[in-house]
């Protein structure tokens, strides 16, 4: 450790701390409860601009839907025809997505990709039941409006917190705790794109003005931890490694970085990570050290 503003962490690979690859395996499901119904958020910020790329874009879902989801990218036409699903069906299946942009074979023509932290883009899809398709701008133009159709987007990631949703209270050490809340859904971790929202329900005593460190280890999984004195930043190292594992863990993976979520709708990220050779080093910005300072 080298004081608030620059921790290390020792790699994960290296030591399973409380044992984490059989924590994402069996513990999530230990604490259940219905999370409060809460109004839908606003509309989502413009786009902004990225590189292209080459090739359509669909993520097919496995079924039985019980199963371990692995992500296959086809072609869209062959994926799903779009052109003979009635718009009425369509727009009842928009829906935001939370991805790595690595995971696009391309990002030319669609219709939304908003930027969320390097590397980390929100993308407007169709999620049907036995395929989650993302658009083209072209595909969708017969639907209206894209804002319009970013708006449903948005609106539809509520129904995920219309499920039952395990949530689990990680304490490796006194006062270094974060909170980690698991979803069925194969891609539940986007309620991350409605924080606010998933935190009135799952916790809604905590004081979001000055931020949440969330993380996104994979699409079930959303950890986070209210920013309120030094055990907050001290409790980034055990969450940093909790994120790794999981991240490293599984197929569906997201992100293996921690990340201050700000402003008021918690849509602004700001990565706290680095994953270095030899473990992971944390970064707290100088506004996060002011706020500790504070209390």
């Amino acid at each position: 450790m080298t004081g608030p503003s620059g921790l290390f962490w020792p790699d994960p690979q290296k030591g399973d701390l409380m044992g984490w690859r059989e924590f994402f395996d069996r513990a999530f499901r230990a604490t259940t409860r219905k999370p409060r119904p809460t109004p839908w958020d606003s509309p989502s910020r413009p786009k902004p601009a990225v590189p292209p790329a080459t090739e359509d874009t669909a993520a097919r879902r496995e079924d039985p839907p019980e199963q371990e989801v692995n992500t296959l990218v086809a072609p869209l036409a062959t994926a799903h025809p779009l052109r003979d699903l009635d718009p009425a069906a369509l727009r009842a299946a928009l829906r935001l997505r939370l991805v790595d942009l690595d995971s696009l074979t391309r990002v030319e023509g669609l219709p939304h990709l908003r930027a969320i932290a390097p590397g980390l883009v929100e993308v407007l899809t169709i999620d049907l039941p036995h395929v989650v398709i993302t658009p083209t701008a072209a595909d969708l133009a017969r639907l209206g409006p894209i804002p319009a159709q970013i708006t449903l987007g948005r609106k539809h990631l509520h129904r995920l917190l219309d499920e039952d949703l395990s949530v689990h209270h990680v304490s490796p050490e006194d006062g270094l705790s974060f909170t980690v809340v698991r979803g069925e859904d194969y891609c539940f971790s986007s309620v991350a794109l409605i924080l606010p929202t998933l935190i009135h329900a799952v916790a809604p005593e905590l004081e979001l003005s000055r931020g949440l460190f969330v993380a996104v280890p994979d699409r079930h999984h959303v950890a986070f931890r209210e920013i309120a004195g030094l055990e907050s930043v001290m409790s980034l190292g055990p969450m940093a490694t909790f994120t790794r594992h999981g991240y490293d863990a599984r197929d569906d993976a997201v992100s293996p970085e921690v990340y201050w979520a700000r402003n008021p709708r918690l849509d602004q990220w700001t990565p706290l990570t680095v994953q270095v050779e030899d473990g992971i080093h944390i970064h707290v910005p100088a506004e996060v050290t002011a706020y500790i300072e504070d209390d």
